[in-house]
């Protein structure tokens, strides 16, 4: 019950977003669909691995297949489906207690959040990276055609 009201609030939120930004409806719908898929894979494995930085690059892989998937079949650019997908991976709360941190002359406490921050930020890139980087060479061998016989008869004159 708790995994699908996690869905559900991260589904309108990520709605809502996309639709502020005046995304097409179809990238609305289904950018939602593909983060708050990605917030559940996070929430359940930050709880089973405990590792804040495997659970983000492991749902930030997940939207952005998901978003490579949705671009291909609707024929949109994948970061219309992808970039609303990782609002909700977004590290909001370090950046906030970072610089509450550098306001209250607390720099050992700030770097921290910092490393953090950069942290999360590149395991969402990497995630992404990832989706993309594998998509495209699932269309290169697509399109490739390695064990395709040519018919070579030889032209009698």
């Amino acid at each position: 019950m708790e995994i699908l009201l996690e869905f559900v609030i991260s589904l309108i939120a990520i709605m809502g977003f996309a639709y502020s930004f005046s995304a097409p409806r179809i990238a609305v719908i289904f950018s939602g669909i593909a983060g708050a898929t990605g917030w559940v894979i996070y929430y359940v494995l930050i709880r089973k691995t405990h590792s804040l930085y495997i659970s983000t690059t492991l749902a930030a892989f997940v939207i952005g297949i998901m978003g490579e998937i949705s671009a291909r079949k609707f024929r949109m650019p994948s970061s219309c489906f992808t970039i609303p997908g990782i609002l909700g991976l977004a590290p909001g709360t370090s950046i906030y207690y970072m610089i509450t941190y550098i306001i209250s002359d607390q720099s050992k406490l700030a770097m921290e959040k910092k490393f953090e921050v950069v942290i999360i930020s590149g395991s969402i890139s990497f995630g992404i990276l990832l989706a993309s980087v594998w998509s495209r060479s699932l269309r290169r061998f697509k399109l490739s055609h390695p064990y395709k016989v040519k018919n070579r008869r030889k032209k009698e004159k």
